[in-house]
């Protein structure tokens, strides 16, 4: 919210209280203490722990990826038995910015930043991804097919 709306939020509140239909506006302190909505972006630790509820939900995450912003539907996420190394397979939607709609497997480890996307509902994926995967063959977090 910048300044301008909370003033015209502030001038129309004025009005409406002095014509008996409103109440009281908040003071500019207690506007500047509120908490931001749940609507926000919210930023998440790249761990198995802070992951895995977002892999289950099918939560849309932005993360960034070896230099790149990353808009990305995660679905898998697990131990690569071969390299031991945590990894997280999604569907990517965009790549700095650019269509991309394919699937992925990204290294845990190289997640420079990751942040939920509030009012991005997950998407239906294609049936592959809720396939037996010989990368991650056994989940610590999975998106659930539709069918379950």
């Amino acid at each position: 919210m910048n300044f301008s709306s909370v003033f015209r939020s502030l001038i129309i509140s004025s009005l409406l209280l002095l014509l008996g239909c409103g109440e009281p506006t908040p003071d500019a302190a207690s506007i500047a203490d509120a908490k931001p909505p749940a609507t926000q972006p919210q930023a998440i630790d790249a761990t198995a722990e802070a992951l895995a509820p977002h892999v289950r939900a099918g939560t849309p995450l932005l993360i960034d990826y070896n230099g790149a912003e990353r808009l990305i539907h995660p679905y898998r996420l697990g131990t690569n038995p071969k390299s031991g190394k945590l990894l997280l397979r999604a569907w990517e939607e965009t790549k700095a910015g650019q269509p991309t709609n394919a699937f992925r497997t990204y290294e845990v480890a190289k997640i420079t930043r990751a942040q939920t996307l509030p009012g991005h509902a997950p998407i239906d994926l294609p049936p592959q991804a809720y396939a037996p995967d010989k990368t991650i063959p056994s989940p610590i977090a999975q998106r659930n097919s539709p069918k379950d």
